[in-house]
């Protein structure tokens, strides 16, 4: 499907115009069905913020305080999250190399054996004891 010609701006373009402006959805019709989508365009506000949306203005919020984006923030906490608790277990000992791992920015998750185009990837992939950490 072609991208919208956006009200905002007059190019073609997904989503949010890089202008800042209010989401305005729209039904469209899909060029590859007869079904219909909803379309997001963009609309500018007098005020230039994003208006009516309360999600994205608390996104907008949580990443100016955190200084990155609410995800990746998660993200990072729960990596920290996880080196505290393998640190406090004594469980931060690099699979490869068998040294300490000293920070979580080192820190990643290994399978032991490959599960890519194994028997049963699946069950490789989630089976805790084909988890190891390394730097």
């Amino acid at each position: 499907m072609e991208a919208v010609l956006c009200r905002a701006c007059g190019e073609r373009h997904w989503g949010l115009c890089e202008g800042a402006g209010e989401f305005v959805v729209d039904k469209v019709a899909n060029s590859r069905s007869s079904s219909t989508e909803e379309q997001r365009f963009c609309k500018p506000t007098s005020e230039g913020s994003i208006q009516g949306s309360g999600f994205k203005n608390s996104n907008t919020k949580k990443a100016e305080q955190l200084g990155m984006s609410p995800g990746k923030a998660s993200g990072r906490l729960k990596k920290e999250i996880m080196f505290n608790l393998l640190s406090r277990l004594g469980e931060n000992i690099c699979f490869q190399c068998l040294k300490t791992i000293d920070s979580a920015d080192d820190l990643s998750i290994e399978h032991k054996k490959p599960w890519l185009n194994s028997e049963d990837p699946c069950r490789l992939f989630y089976d805790p004891e084909n988890i190891a950490f390394s730097h």
